[in-house]
């Protein structure tokens, strides 16, 4: 890792630990709100200053509040908290910049592609439909992985706050997996001349390719197998 890398991992490492540290139910001063604003913005991919006294105190919430952008504007930020206290309040940030986080702030050059971008600032844990989506051009010497199809990402869910603009990459999504523990699926188990089928339960989570744990309903025995549909397992001979 170059050393700029380790400086922005170690800083992004900073805010996020001190956010963590900050004890909602107590209230919160101007510091710890400080960090809680850093780190929302460092997830968003965004760089600003906040402008809160070290001396101001915020009300008790049961938890840490959220931290949104004002009418899809990070120069303003609202902290909600959510908890039964229902409370909300404006930060201003003057001077809001795109931090280095964001392509189109390294000063990259190359050939130029259309991705999927956000349309709207949106929350973590928001599911994406078509309405948030839009296409925009971005430098393709980035290295990131990009969507080029809006359509592949309507229904999966956001796990950082992300501000309009930013181009979608799959670390700002949560993990769509193919098959999801819990779920029920399909065991094909085969030899030459006999295919068998069998009714199973996930006991992990797996994309395609992956060995996973499964369950024989019918059994009870819990055996490896291959993630290769959605769904779907299969086992090969001699894997259990």
């Amino acid at each position: 890792m170059t050393r700029f890398g380790t400086i922005f991992v170690a800083t992004a490492a900073l805010f996020l630990s001190a956010a963590a540290a900050a004890n909602p139910q107590d209230g919160l001063d101007g510091t710890e709100v400080t960090d809680l604003i850093l780190a929302a913005l460092d997830e968003a991919g965004l760089s600003g200053q906040p402008q809160v006294s070290e001396h101001r105190h915020f009300p008790a919430c049961g938890t840490n509040p959220d931290v949104m952008p004002k009418g899809n504007d990070w120069r303003t930020v609202t902290l909600h908290c959510n908890t039964e206290a229902s409370w909300q309040r404006s930060i201003r940030l003057p001077g809001m910049t795109v931090a280095p986080a964001d392509q189109h702030s390294r000063g990259l050059t190359g050939p130029m592609i259309t991705a999927v971008a956000l349309k709207e600032s949106l929350k973590r844990g928001t599911v994406l439909q078509r309405q948030h989506l839009a296409l925009a051009e971005t430098s393709a010497a980035t290295g990131d992985t990009l969507f080029i199809k809006p359509d592949t990402l309507i229904g999966r869910k956001l796990r950082i706050n992300l501000g309009a603009g930013n181009i979608i990459q799959p670390r700002h999504l949560e993990m769509s997996w193919m098959i999801e523990k819990g779920t029920p699926v399909a065991i094909t188990s085969s030899i030459p001349g006999l295919a068998v089928e069998m009714a199973g339960l996930a006991m992990e989570s797996g994309q395609y390719g992956d060995i996973i744990e499964v369950q024989n309903k019918g059994s009870g025995r819990v055996i490896k197998a291959i993630v290769h549909d959605r769904n779907k397992v299969r086992v090969r001979p001699n894997m259990n």
